[in-house]
């Protein structure tokens, strides 16, 4: 990215980590509320066990001012002072074994481009949010995804090089709407603890006479529901439709994703094709081919098969209700009327939608800017 002169957009630094690497079973210190992620609440150590393997391995993250420590101050010692500490009442007794200590820095930055002649850019290169809610990881998978078909296809020869030019312009909005709420997430975290009342650095007796505190408890549950969406962002990560980019629509634009924690499938130009399974034991999803575009059609079969024959792009046809039923609902929720096709991109995008079977062809030129 620096070597193409891409800049990052946002701010560079919102607060500074030490990770802690550790060989230890999670397990048994955690009864009958086992999960990923276990946020540690606590005057005295306030961080977050990360479990890669419950039995095996975890992370702890531990915030720390760089401008007055530096890794040299977390060595195996007080690194495993710190784990028994965060593990509380009976931690000296768990084996811990230190494997590793790194710093890394939480930012919440965008590029302001994602393409400088022939570099692309994905993932963390793009893109670097807090981690609360997981939606760096989710954004460049998708970034991947939506550059491999394109470059693909330039490179078959079955679309023009402008293509590739809709790349940023799909993923870029994207990524700000992730780094956005990523943040939001992160701040989210401060309305625990000062339910709580961590903000004051309280004593352990302080902290029991606040969680015992019967007006205290409508506080506290609504400050823990406020970090739903750092677990359930199902609206973002699959609810997101392309206004912009390797698209046609016609009509009103997208009104984009109103809660991040709802998805609601549609066949909107621009959407994800919706799921559904298939009597065979399939998904809608693998209906759609890797190697081009896939057209779907729900009636008029043999209209929309002539018409495909003038599109110069490999073309992969679906005929839903001949030799593929079409699952209950998925027609309704697709909102398709009789006889209307879909044309869904390797990306499992949809592109078009239309009822006219001669607009196919010069559609699918349109959308890979190639000549009809």
């Amino acid at each position: 990215r620096r070597a193409a002169g891409i800049e990052m957009i946002g701010p560079a630094s919102l607060q500074h980590f030490v990770a802690i690497q550790l060989g230890m079973a999670l397990r048994p210190l955690l009864g009958e509320h086992p999960g990923v992620l276990h946020f540690v609440l606590d005057p005295s150590t306030n961080g977050t066990f990360v479990a890669h393997d419950l039995d095996d391995e975890a992370v702890l993250m531990v915030s720390y001012d760089p401008s007055e420590e530096s890794i040299d101050d977390y060595d195996t010692d007080r690194c495993l002072a710190i784990a028994r500490r965060a593990i509380g009442p009976g931690g000296e007794s768990v084996p811990i074994e230190v494997r590793s200590v790194g710093t890394w820095n939480m930012s919440a930055q965008v590029a302001d481009a994602m393409r400088s002649g022939s570099t692309f850019l994905v993932g963390d290169a793009a893109h670097r949010f807090p981690p609360t809610g997981g939606l760096g990881l989710n954004t460049g998978v998708a970034d991947a995804q939506a550059l491999a078909w394109r470059l693909a296809a330039v490179h078959h020869g079955w679309a023009g090089s402008d293509l590739l030019d809709s790349y940023e312009a799909e993923r870029r909005p994207i990524a700000q709407v992730n780094c956005e709420q990523s943040t939001t997430n992160a701040f989210k975290i401060v309305l625990l603890s000062d339910a709580l009342g961590l903000l004051e650095a309280p004593t352990p007796e302080q902290i029991e006479a606040t969680l015992a505190d019967p007006e205290r408890r409508p506080i506290i549950d609504a400050a823990v529901a406020e970090q739903a969406t750092h677990f359930d962002m199902l609206g973002l990560q699959l609810g997101y439709v392309y206004e912009a980019g390797a698209l046609v629509r016609t009509g009103d634009p997208p009104q984009g994703v109103e809660h991040p924690s709802v998805f609601e499938p549609t066949g909107e130009v621009g959407a994800r094709l919706p799921h559904a399974w298939l009597d065979d034991g399939r998904s809608t999803l693998d209906l759609i081919a890797l190697e081009s575009m896939t057209l779907i059609t729900t009636g008029d079969h043999e209209r929309w098969s002539t018409a495909a024959t003038d599109v110069t792009a490999p073309l992969t046809h679906v005929r839903i209700g001949s030799g593929s039923s079409a699952p209950e609902g998925w027609i309704d929720t697709c909102q398709l009327d009789d006889g209307e096709a879909l044309l869904v991109r390797p990306d499992q995008h949809i592109a078009w939608r239309g009822t006219d079977p001669a607009a196919l062809a010069p559609t699918i030129a349109q959308i890979l800017e190639t000549t009809p």
